[in-house]
């Protein structure tokens, strides 16, 4: 069985691929009208949101059916993502489309260095494939919107970025409260504070496969937010905030860098 491993041949032709399918687009709408590249963009959100649900259709879904219609719910921050989306970009709200660009193409470029839910599967399953497509739409749809100047992100509002992530993150828990409720996850209210169990987007702590990487986070939480349990979502708020707001500022310098040299020698 050919499967997905870091470092491996997979590992980095799904990177290739990904890269060659954003140039790809690049040079497709280099030059469309903003109205074609606009319907370009929704359809891909589209594609990705309408995928979500017809997965249940597939191994290893079909066979687990109902309790796998979990997997179609608000699960982690890339399932939200997929999920809301589509209705973020065609809302006039600036702010979700901020949050749609730093958030979409700081997860989407996670999933493919860090691709958790692919390792160890077979190379050719519907479910690796999947995965690749839906995480390169919630990166590549943000980045054309930056990419072809339909949305201008603005650095005063990156600030206020981190607050509707923090919302993200409160939709992820009522959504798990609600699964264990109706059981469709296995486990109970003790289980769920576990941050090794059903906890991708960290909401109750770094996961032991992070461990490593956990002082990242840690070394700007009040010690009385983790010891002896991580409060869910609070003890996230600072560090996601500074994380945000410097990943939002990247991406900001990135695309407006052209501009600010321009400005800078007028000066």
């Amino acid at each position: 069985m050919q499967v997905i491993q870091y470092g491996n041949i997979y590992y980095f032709g799904f990177i290739m691929i990904g890269i060659v399918l954003t140039i790809g687009c690049v040079f497709l709408l280099r030059n469309k009208s903003r109205k074609y590249i606009h319907n370009f963009i929704f359809i891909l959100l589209v594609s990705a949101f309408v995928l979500h649900f017809l997965k249940l259709l597939f191994e290893p879904y079909v066979s687990g059916l109902p309790q796998t219609i979990r997997k179609s719910t608000f699960e982690n921050i890339c399932a939200v993502s997929t999920l809301l989306f589509p209705w973020f970009y065609i809302s006039k709200k600036k702010y979700l489309h901020d949050y749609m660009v730093v958030i979409g193409i700081l997860s989407g470029l996670s999933a493919y260095i860090i691709p958790t839910e692919a390792l160890g599967k077979d190379v050719y399953t519907f479910d690796v494939i999947r995965f690749y497509y839906a995480h390169l739409i919630i990166f590549l749809a943000p980045f054309l919107m930056v990419y072809f100047k339909l949305y201008r992100l603005e650095l005063k509002r990156i600030f206020f970025i981190p607050f509707i992530f923090y919302g993200i993150l409160a939709i992820i828990l009522i959504n798990e409260i609600i699964l264990i409720t109706i059981d469709y996850v296995e486990g109970d209210f003790n289980s769920l504070f576990d941050p090794n169990y059903r906890n991708s987007s960290f909401i109750f702590g770094p996961t032991e496969y992070f461990q490593n990487a956990r002082w990242i986070l840690t070394m700007f939480v009040p010690k009385f937010l983790i010891i002896p349990f991580y409060w869910p979502i609070i003890w996230l708020m600072i560090p996601a905030y500074l994380y945000i707001c410097l990943f939002g500022f990247i991406i900001w310098l990135i695309f407006n860098g052209k501009e600010i040299k321009i400005r800078s020698k007028r000066i």
